[in-house]
C-alpha cells in the first residue's frame, strides 16, 4: 500500500518525526548478543550493500552444485575468495 503523506501532514514534519523515532530506536539498549537495535528494513539494506561490495556468500554444498552444473554445461568456472 502506498499513501500520500502530504494529505495527512506536511512532508517535512513527517520526515522530522520519522527521523526522531529512528534516532530513539538507535539510542535504545540492545538485547544481549545483538549489536544494536535496527529499524524496519535497515538490517536488510546493510546486508544488500555488503553483498554488492563483497558478493553473496555461498556454502560449500551450494558452490559445489553450481560448479557441477556449470561444468556439465561446458562453462568455465572461476571461484573467487
Amino acid at each position: 500500500m502506498a499513501m500520500n503523506i502530504g494529505v495527512f501532514t506536511a512532508l517535512d514534519d513527517f520526515r522530522a518525526e520519522v527521523g526522531a523515532v529512528i534516532a530513539e530506536v538507535h539510542a535504545s539498549s540492545s538485547a544481549p548478543g545483538v549489536d544494536r537495535p535496527y529499524v524496519a528494513g535497515e538490517l536488510e539494506a546493510e546486508t544488500a550493500a555488503r553483498y554488492v561490495t563483497n558478493g553473496i556468500p555461498l556454502n560449500d554444498a551450494t558452490l559445489a552444485g553450481l560448479t557441477r552444473t556449470a561444468e556439465a554445461l561446458g562453462a568455465d568456472v572461476y571461484v573467487l575468495g
